[in-house]
């Protein structure tokens, strides 16, 4: 089961926390979590085969600036340094988690919804509910009835990432050594717009 989850983590836990649980069917679910504590006990009652970050997941050797960072850039994919202000509150609670995540099991892969609004031509971050929508028109399923928050709508395209991974649909930008983001690749897009959808049960008549 393709199960995965994201985590559009905070930089301390007074502020809320996104969290996503995506099915194989690519029904998603989602809340706000705030201690690490809850963050553990959702994955570990869901049992992804992986756990989406959005947040670096190790700082750069030297500089503000990893080399999958600048790859980033270069593309024209705005990043913020992990070193800077609350980046850096937000880094070393992300390795914290990682570490936790690992030593239960779980594997972790830093995500980046951002360039996943970018490759998949979806609305900005101050637009929670269109991006749900959007993301409706591709095959993915939500409650209905609820309306997202923007935390919660970035670890939905965390989640995402992460499922089009185990696709072999998302490219890694940078390497082990010095850190890796995870982004869709370009036939992400169409991958989605005809992934398999349930087929509808019709009773026979007597």
């Amino acid at each position: 089961m393709k199960r995965t989850v994201g985590v559009d983590l905070a930089g301390v836990e007074s502020r809320p926390t996104g969290i996503c649980l995506l099915k194989a069917s690519l029904e998603a679910s989602f809340f706000t979590a705030y201690k690490t504590s809850q963050i553990l006990e959702a994955v570990e009652r869901f049992k992804p085969e992986i756990v989406g970050v959005d947040a670096p997941l190790n700082l750069p050797g030297e500089g503000n600036l990893r080399p999958c960072d600048r790859m980033l850039i270069h593309r024209g994919i705005r990043v913020l340094p992990p070193t800077l202000g609350g980046m850096r509150k937000l880094t070393l609670r992300a390795i914290e988690l990682k570490e936790k995540l690992e030593g239960r099991g779980f594997k972790t892969l830093e995500c980046f919804p951002g360039a996943v609004r970018i490759l998949l031509k979806l609305p900005g971050k101050n637009r929670p509910e269109a991006t749900l929508q959007s993301l409706k028109k591709l095959g993915l399923k939500f409650p209905g009835g609820v309306k997202p928050t923007s935390h919660e709508a970035d670890a939905v395209l965390t989640a995402l990432t992460a499922r089009l991974h185990l696709e072999g649909l998302a490219e890694i930008v940078g390497d082990p050594e010095t850190g890796q983001i995870a982004i869709p690749k370009p036939e992400a897009l169409q991958w989605l717009k005809t992934y398999p959808r349930p087929r509808l049960k019709h009773r026979r008549g007597r």
